[in-house]
């Protein structure tokens, strides 16, 4: 994965820092160079090669390739059913929801993150939306 290397002796916004170059890629505070000359390789692995045992809960926050870390990680979703928090503000919101209801989730939006609970996951019976919009969760 080409990964650019912005001047972090220059202020900048560094935890919006978008690896891939989009139409609409957020301006850190600096000008951030995608050409493969200046990007750093580094080594990308998925989430299914951890071969992990146990996956309880994932938070994904990755500026826009949210739906790529979900697709590299299939089996293990479908293995493990962790509980899932995925930020939405720059990727595609109906590619993200489809996906895991797909994977057997349901999904709650709340503000700028997905919520996603396997429909065997027995806190599911603990989530109650009021209003149509406000999301509890009940004893």
């Amino acid at each position: 994965l080409s990964v650019p290397q912005p001047n972090y002796f220059a202020p900048a916004s560094f935890g919006s820092l978008e690896l891939r170059k989009r139409a609409d890629t957020e301006f850190i505070g600096q000008q951030i160079s995608y050409e493969e000359n200046v990007c750093a390789t580094v080594r990308m692995l998925n989430l299914d090669a951890l071969a992990l045992s146990r996956l309880d809960f994932v938070k994904l926050d990755v500026e826009g390739m949210e739906l790529e870390i979900l697709i590299g990680g299939r089996t293990a979703l479908s293995r493990h059913h962790p509980i899932m928090v995925v930020e939405v503000i720059k990727s595609d919101h109906s590619a993200l929801i489809n996906f895991l209801v797909e994977l057997g989730y349901h999904v709650f939006t709340i503000g700028i993150n997905l919520l996603a609970v396997h429909s065997s996951d027995p806190t599911l019976k603990q989530i109650k939306i009021i209003n149509n919009k406000q999301l509890v969760l009940s004893e």
